[in-house]
C-alpha cells in the first residue's frame, strides 16, 4: 500500500510541486509530528469557513496509518477498496463544517 502512495505523491508533485503531503506508516516518529503539525493549519478543524479565490489545493496521499486520531476536514476523498468501517471514518473527514464549494 505505501508503494502505491508514494508512487501517487510523486505523480502529484510533479503538477502541485510542495502541495503535496504524504503520510505513510513507516515515517520517523517526528517526521509524522512535524507533518501532522504542519497538515493541521491546512487541513485541521480550524481551517477558514470560504477559501481564498487564489488558495492553491493541498493534496494529502495517506496510507491507513493516518485514519486513527486525525482530525482533519477533506473537500475530497479518492480511496482504495477497504472494509466499510474503515470508509466510514474516512468519510467521517470529508466537509466536516458544512463549507459551500466555490465553484
Amino acid at each position: 500500500m505505501s508503494r502505491a502512495a508514494r508512487k501517487i505523491a510523486a505523480e502529484l508533485a510533479k503538477e502541485h510541486g510542495e502541495n503535496v503531503y504524504l503520510i505513510i506508516g513507516r515515517m520517523r516518529p517526528i517526521d509524522r509530528d512535524d507533518l501532522q503539525s504542519k497538515l493541521r493549519d491546512l487541513v485541521g478543524p480550524g481551517q477558514p469557513e470560504v477559501f481564498p479565490a487564489h488558495a492553491k489545493p493541498v493534496f494529502v496521499v495517506a496510507t491507513q496509518c493516518l485514519e486513527v486520531g486525525a482530525d482533519y476536514d477533506f473537500d475530497a476523498l479518492i480511496t482504495e477498496c477497504a472494509s466499510i468501517d474503515a470508509l466510514r471514518q474516512r468519510f467521517g473527514r470529508l466537509n466536516r463544517k458544512g463549507r459551500k464549494n466555490p465553484d
